[in-house]
This record gives C-alpha cells, sequence and structure tokens, in this order.
C-alpha cells in the first residue's frame, strides 16, 4: 500500500491526477486498476471523450467508483485547483503513440506533479534527467504501482524536481531565447 507522507488526499492515501482526453490514445484503464490493487489510492480524472463512458462503467465493476473521480473539462482556474490537489500524475500513453513529449507532461511539472509514464522516448529522459517521475509499462498495473510507490517514497523531492524541470525545459521565455540563438 502507497502512503506517502505529505499526502493532502482525503484518507491520507495518494491522490493521482490524470488531465486530458478520455478517448482511445490513452490507457485509464490501467489505472483503474491499479486503484483496484491498492487501496489507498485515488484517481482523479479531469477532461471528457469517447470512453468517459465506459471508463466509469470499469470503476464502477471494480467496486472502485468511490475512489475513481471524474471532474469533466476543467477552465484554466479550475484545472489548477485540480493539480494543486493531487500528489502525482500520470501519462498513461502507448510508447508507439508517436508523441514524444505531451503537453499535459509540462502541465503536471509546472504544477509540481512528478509523473509515471509509460510514454517512453524523450518523456521518460526528462523524468529520469530532473528525477521528477518514473515510467511503467504500458497496460501493467503491476508496473504502475511500481513507479507509483517509488514516487512516493521520494515524493517532496521529485515534487521540487518537476517544478525545476517545468522552470528549465517548458518555460517559455528560455525556449524562444535558446531557439533565438539556435537561429
Amino acid at each position: 500500500s502507497v502512503r506517502p507522507r505529505d499526502s493532502r488526499a482525503p484518507g491520507g492515501g495518494l491522490r493521482i491526477a490524470y488531465a486530458g482526453s478520455l478517448g482511445v490514445t490513452y490507457d485509464l484503464a490501467t489505472a483503474i486498476e491499479a486503484v483496484k490493487l491498492d487501496g489507498s489510492l485515488r484517481l482523479a480524472i479531469a477532461g471528457k471523450g469517447e470512453r468517459e463512458r465506459r471508463l466509469v462503467e470499469f470503476a464502477a465493476s471494480l467496486g472502485v467508483e468511490d475512489r475513481v473521480e471524474f471532474s469533466g473539462y476543467l477552465d484554466e482556474s479550475a484545472l489548477a485547483d485540480f493539480l494543486g490537489s493531487c500528489d502525482m500524475a500520470i501519462v498513461p500513453m502507448r510508447g508507439d503513440s508517436c508523441i514524444g513529449v505531451p503537453y499535459k507532461l509540462a502541465d503536471y511539472a509546472r504544477a509540481g506533479l512528478p509523473v509515471a509514464s509509460s510514454l517512453g522516448g524523450e518523456c521518460d529522459r526528462l523524468l529520469a534527467r530532473y528525477d521528477a517521475g518514473r515510467s511503467y509499462r504500458y497496460a501493467d498495473a503491476g508496473s504502475l504501482l511500481a513507479a507509483v510507490s517509488s514516487i512516493a517514497s521520494g515524493l517532496p523531492r521529485m515534487r521540487r524536481n518537476a517544478r525545476r524541470m517545468a522552470e528549465e525545459e517548458f518555460d517559455a521565455e528560455a525556449i524562444y531565447a535558446d531557439m533565438r540563438r539556435f537561429v
């Protein structure tokens, strides 16, 4: 059971964020399975998409509907509050999705959320370089739980590292200055 020291989730468990589309590209079923396997976890999902009803039904079929929250679309202010109420986040994408670094990684990092990612490639290289999260095998709830446990054991450090990654890798002023120098 994952129990970070500074968790803000009701009941003392780790609250994991996902913000984005609820479509076929994202494997939220594995995250819901992980919630089933570890009774201390909560999954907070912000977004909408064609798989939403199926995911709600899946959570209910596993008996975890009380620990999987669907918030729908959120405006910028509500999204900031949502991310601020979580301990970490997930990027549950297939490695062959042709996405190098999804925008949600920057959003999570700006909020100081370490990330468990199944994406691979550049996303995982950034997480490893900054020690701002862990990778897990796509569609493998046990692997996701291992990543979550690793993040929970270093949560305060990884939160700081995620913010540093945001400042150094995703700050528009820094990126544009580097681009101008390059050009």
